[in-house]
């Protein structure tokens, strides 16, 4: 009896283990392919990216024209400090995330002077979130323009805590994710990385 226990344990480690391997391996392609995909619309803009300088007007052609819609994929972030560069797609559900990193529907665009609001698993896209510190920056990268930020606090808060989509009266970048790091089932609580324009 003792030892059908002891290989059913094993068996059921090792099933575990490949699981979370594959997890990992499908993740990895599928979000090198979604990057793909992201910079190369990102780069289909060059025209709008290269006239001039971005102002309102950019972000309204942009959002006129181009708006992405839930499950479509319409920038990237870099955050070099821990070497992520990652597709961004509308939308936070679990199949957005599935691959990249998550837009907040309900929130704004880079240079409409609000919040800009993304989210990604804790185990896969943001499972580095610890590492980064005050003054480590984050680059928002759309077609009519690449955006620096440099981040200024972090915070861990509960799921339950909706307040923290909001307007705003300046722009701030907003980063979400499970918290802790690296967990394989479900929180309550959430770890945030709140970034400033850089000027």
């Amino acid at each position: 009896m003792l030892k059908k226990t002891a290989i059913i344990l094993i068996a059921f480690g090792l099933f575990f283990i490949l699981y979370a391997g594959y997890s990992f391996y499908d993740y990895s392609k599928g979000s090198q392919k979604q990057l793909i995909l992201a910079e190369n619309y990102v780069n289909s803009y060059k025209e709008l990216r290269d006239s001039s300088s971005i102002t309102k007007e950019k972000v309204e052609i942009f959002k006129a024209d181009m708006a992405p819609k839930i499950g479509e994929i319409f920038a990237t972030i870099e955050i070099p400090i821990i070497d992520l560069n990652l597709p961004i797609v509308e939308g936070v559900g679990m199949e957005q995330l599935k691959y990249g990193v998550g837009h907040e529907p309900t929130t704004w665009l880079p240079e409409e002077k609000n919040q800009v609001f993304l989210a990604g698993h804790n185990n896969t896209a943001f499972k580095q979130m610890g590492d980064i510190k005050k003054g480590d920056r984050i680059i928002l990268h759309l077609p009519y323009g690449s955006f620096e930020y440099e981040m200024v606090f972090s915070d861990i808060g509960h799921e339950a805590e909706v307040d923290r989509v909001r307007s705003l009266d300046h722009e701030q970048l907003v980063l979400m994710t499970c918290y802790p790091f690296y967990s394989f089932s479900d929180t309550d609580e959430r770890y945030f990385i709140y970034a400033n324009p850089v000027e």
